[in-house]
C-alpha cells in the first residue's frame, strides 16, 4: 500500500474518530455531537490522578500482579505501567487505535525511564492485528549495523572509542511507519504525555535512583550526560528529587512536529554522527538517511489448535517461539493437570527456553554445535520441522544434562544484558497489538553518549549484533506476538530480560491449554530463567532457578533424580528472571490483561 494511500486512511479514520468521541460518554467527553480537539496531555489528569499514577509505578514491584478488564480497551506494560499505561489508555478514551496507544506508552515509558532501559534513538518492533482487513502485519525497526565498519569491533569499542559501538537506530522510523498506517489520532498528539513528563518532570523513584547511582561513571563521562544527570548543585539526581529532561523535551516536539525525519536527517542526525565520530565511530549522515522500518509478513506456526504469529527474520524471537511451541506439543500436556504437578512435564519444559541461549552462546554458536552436531541450526534451518523433532529427540535423551555440562567447558561468550520494554493493547474495534522496544544493552549503555537529552547505546559491541556484518538489519531476541483462533486474536504477549522465553513460553500455555487468564496465569507456580551466574568463568545454565515455594518438595525431588540442578531463589527476585505483559480476548469482545511486578495493566 502506498504512503499517499496509508495517509487517506488514516484521515478517514480520525473523522470516523471524531465522531465517536462523541458516543463515549464514560470517556469524560460532551455529548452533544460536537467535534472535540484530542488532547493526551497529563495535564488533563489533575495532580491528584498523576500522583496517583506515580504512587503505582513506585510500589508495583511489590505489588501482586492485577487483572485490567475492558471493552473499550486494555493495556499492559513490564514497566512504568501506573504512568505509561495510564497514558496508552487515554489514547484508547480518546477514539485512538491500539496502534496509537501502544506508541503513546512506548514514549512515555522512555521518558520515565530516563533512557535506561529503552531509548528514543533504541529498536522497536511490533505485532499487529488490523481488525479491518483481518490480517495480521509485522513492523522491525531493529538496528541497522553502519556501513563503514567492519565487524565485529574491536574491545575498545566499548571503552576507548564508544562511538564504534553505535548501531543506525529504528525506533522513531518504527513510531512513524506504524502511525502512518494504522495511526488514528494526530501523530503529534501521541507524543504529548512523554513532552509533559520530560518538560515538567517526576520524582524519581528506588529503581531508577539506584541505577543512577550505579552507572554515575558511565552518565557523567561526558557533558552532555553530566547536563542530565548532575543537579544545579553539581550532586547526581538521586531517590525522590524531581528530574526533569529540558533538552529531551525539545528533541520530542522537535519529531512530533516534523516526524522520524528530524532524527534521520536533520540537525540531530549531523549531531549524533559528530558524536559519534568524535568518539571513534564510522556512522555517516548516509547510514541514517538510508534507514527505513519495514513491515514484513508474519512467522507463523501451530500449537494446540491456535495459531501463532510473532516477528520473521531478520528477528529471531517470533521463529523462536514458534520453535518452542512446537517442542512443547511433542509434550501432549494434559489440560487437567498443570505441569507443575507434573515433574517429567515440568522437566522438559524446562529444557526448552535453555535452547536458545544456547543457539546464541559461543563463537558463531559453536556451543549449539557441540551438542547437536551437523543439524543446520541456522534461523533458516531450525524453521525446518525436521530438524526441530531431531532437536527435541536430543534434549529428551538420557544424557542430555552431561552433554550440556561437557559443551560448556569448552568456549562461550558472555550472556547479554539487555533492557527493555513490552506493551500489549487492545481496542474496541478489535485491534490488538504485541510492541517490544529496548536500548538492547545494559542500562544506558557503557558508552555514555548522550545527543540533545537521547540516550545513545553502545549495542554494537556485542558479537551477536555484529553477526550481521555492515550495513544490515540485526537480530535481535525480542518477543512480541499474537496467539489466534479461527483467524482471531485471544492472545497478545509481550516479554523481556534473560528469561523472557521463559515467561512468554509459560504464561501462553497457561491461558491457550490450561484456560486461565493473564493474572491466574502469573500466580501460578512458574520457573525462571537458567542460571547465569559465572562457575570456572561460564555461565551455568544448565542449572534452573525457580522460586522457593512454587513447587513441591516431591516435584524438586523427581526434578533432580532427572538430571535438573535446581537453584531456589526468593520468590520476589527481580534479576534475570523475565518480565511480561500479556491480555486475552474472548469471544464476547472483553479483554483481560495483567504484567509481572514492575509493570501495571489498565482498562476501561
Amino acid at each position: 500500500m502506498s504512503l499517499t494511500c496509508e495517509r487517506s486512511r488514516r484521515a478517514t479514520r480520525l473523522t470516523f474518530s471524531v465522531c465517536f468521541l462523541a458516543l463515549l460518554a464514560n470517556a469524560g467527553w460532551a455529548g452533544d455531537g460536537a467535534e472535540t480537539e484530542v488532547d493526551l496531555s497529563p495535564a488533563r489528569w489533575g495532580a491528584a490522578a498523576i500522583s496517583e499514577a506515580a504512587k503505582r509505578d513506585a510500589a508495583s514491584w511489590d505489588q501482586p500482579p492485577a487483572l485490567a478488564r475492558g471493552r473499550q480497551g486494555v493495556v499492559a506494560t513490564t514497566s512504568m505501567g501506573g504512568t505509561a499505561a495510564r497514558a496508552g489508555l487515554e489514547a484508547l478514551r480518546q477514539g485512538g487505535s491500539a496502534v496509537d496507544a501502544a506508541l503513546v506508552t512506548a514514549l512515555t515509558q522512555t521518558v520515565l525511564n530516563a533512557g535506561c532501559w529503552t531509548s528514543f534513538a533504541g529498536l522497536m518492533s511490533m505485532v499487529v492485528y488490523d481488525a479491518e482487513s483481518g490480517e495480521v502485519f509485522t513492523l522491525e525497526g531493529g538496528w541497522n549495523t553502519v556501513r563503514g565498519e567492519t565487524y565485529p569491533l574491536p574491545p575498545e569499542a566499548r571503552s576507548e572509542r564508544p562511538g564504534r559501538a553505535v548501531l543506525v537506530p529504528g525506533f522513531m522510523a518504527a513510531v512513524q511507519a506504524a502511525h502512518d498506517r494504522f495511526g488514528v489520532l494526530p501523530f503529534d498528539e501521541l507524543f504529548a504525555p512523554a513532552i509533559y513528563f520530560a518538560e515538567e518532570g517526576f520524582e524519581l523513584g528506588a529503581h531508577l535512583g539506584f541505577l543512577i547511582d550505579y552507572k554515575k561513571d558511565v552518565l557523567t563521562r561526558f557533558p552532555s550526560g553530566r547536563e542530565i544527570f548532575l543537579r544545579p548543585d553539581g550532586k547526581l539526581y538521586a531517590r525522590g528529587d524531581v528530574f526533569r529532561q529540558p533538552q529531551l523535551a525539545a528533541f520530542l516536539r522537535a519529531v512530533a512536529a516534523g516526524g522520524d525525519d528530524v532524527m534521520y536527517r536533520s540537525p540531530w542526525a549531523e549531531k549524533l554522527v559528530a558524536a559519534a565520530v568524535a568518539t571513534g565511530g564510522k556512522i555517516r549522515l548516509e547510514d541514517l538517511r538510508a534507514y527505513r522500518a519495514t513491515w514484513r509478513p508474519p512467522a507463523r506456526g501451530r500449537f494446540h489448535g491456535h495459531e501463532i504469529a510473532g516477528l520473521g527474520l531478520p528477528s529471531a524471537g517470533g521463529l523462536e517461539m514458534i520453535e518452542s511451541f512446537r517442542l512443547v506439543e511433542r509434550l501432549g500436556l494434559d489440560p487437567t493437570k498443570h505441569y507443575s504437578e507434573d515433574p517429567e512435564a515440568l522437566y522438559r519444559l524446562i529444557q526448552i527456553p535453555r535452547l536458545f541461549h544456547l543457539f546464541a552462546a559461543g563463537p558463531s554458536g559453536k556451543l549449539a554445535t557441540r551438542l547437536f552436531g551437523p543439524l543446520d541450526l541456522s534461523p533458516w534451518g531450525r524453521w525446518n520441522e525436521a530438524t526441530t523433532r531431531a532437536i527435541g529427540d536430543r534434549m529428551e535423551a538420557a544424557d542430555w544434562q552431561q552433554a550440556l555440562r561437557a559443551a560448556l567447558a569448552g568456549p562461550t561468550e558472555a550472556v547479554v544484558e539487555e533492557h527493555s520494554d513490552g506493551v500489549v493493547v487492545a481496542d474496541a474495534r478489535g485491534n490488538v497489538v504485541a510492541l517490544f522496544h529496548s536500548i538492547n544493552t545494559g542500562a544506558w549503555g557503557s558508552g555514555g553518549l548522550f545527543v540533545d537529552g537521547v540516550s545513545i547505546s553502545d549495542a554494537g559491541h556485542y558479537p551477536r549484533n555484529a553477526r550481521a556484518g555492515s550495513g544490515h538489519r540485526i537480530s535481535h531476541a525480542g518477543r512480541p506476538f499474537l496467539v489466534l483462533k479461527d483467524g482471531q486474536p485471544v492472545v497478545a504477549s509481550s516479554s523481556v530480560g534473560q528469561a523472557l522465553h521463559s515467561k512468554a513460553m509459560q504464561n501462553v500455555l497457561n491461558m491457550v491449554v490450561y484456560g486461565m487468564n493473564p493474572q491466574a496465569s502469573l500466580r501460578a507456580p512458574q520457573f525462571f530463567g537458567p542460571d547465569y551466574s559465572l562457575e570456572d568463568g561460564r555461565p551455568a545454565v544448565y542449572r534452573q532457578k525457580v522460586p522457593a515455594g512454587a513447587f513441591s518438595d516431591e516435584v524438586l525431588e523427581r526434578l533432580r533424580e532427572l538430571g535438573q540442578e535446581v537453584v531456589l531463589r526468593p520468590p520476589n527476585e527481580r534479576v534475570g528472571v523475565g518480565l511480561w505483559s500479556g491480555l486475552r480476548v474472548d469471544g464476547s469482545g472483553l479483554a483481560e490483561a495483567s504484567a509481572t511486578p514492575g509493570g501495571h495493566a489498565e482498562g476501561y
